[in-house]
């Protein structure tokens, strides 16, 4: 017997046309992927873990160019920042999204760093980056480092899970 397991992803309720990035959050129960096709509408398409959409979709309208690249920013008690690319070939723009309610809490960019695929975010403290980091791709020739700090400081989010 021959099983499919991406047949029952959305399938019925809201397909994935071309999906580019996904993330999963166990302590929500939720897949986040990021939805690349333009005529469908860009945007982040929230499902459970199961594979069922659930009927919200992210940014709809608010990314301009391709949603692309998603990392999670997550603390203990459930609290933390999910961040999603919108891919321009000049310059990627960085929106952040309230880990719970899904809200979005603002956008952020870097000065060169453009036509972004994958991100990557480290939480964890390094001697350059106490507050951890946000890695993104530039146009598939290197990688913009974020200080979580100037994030959080520009967006008023927090440092760190604590306190």
């Amino acid at each position: 017997m021959h099983s499919d397991p991406c047949s029952s992803v959305g399938v019925l309720d809201r397909p994935i046309r071309v999906p580019e990035s996904l993330w999963g959050d166990v302590a929500h129960d939720r897949l986040l992927i990021a939805e690349e096709d333009l005529k469908t509408g860009t945007a982040v398409r929230e499902y459970d873990l199961a594979g069922n959409y659930r009927g919200r979709t992210l940014g709809l309208g608010l990314f301009k160019a391709q949603a692309e690249g998603i990392a999670l920013w997550a603390c203990p008690d459930g609290s933390g920042y999910w961040i999603a690319t919108d891919q321009f070939k000049d310059r990627s723009l960085f929106h952040v999204f309230d880990r719970q309610t899904l809200a979005h809490l603002g956008a952020f960019s870097g000065e060169t760093v453009g036509n972004t695929d994958g991100v990557w975010l480290q939480q964890t403290a390094t001697k350059r980056f106490p507050a951890g980091v946000f890695y993104a791709v530039h146009d598939d020739m290197g990688v913009g480092a974020f200080d979580w700090r100037d994030i959080a400081k520009a967006l008023s989010l927090r440092e760190s899970c604590g306190g």
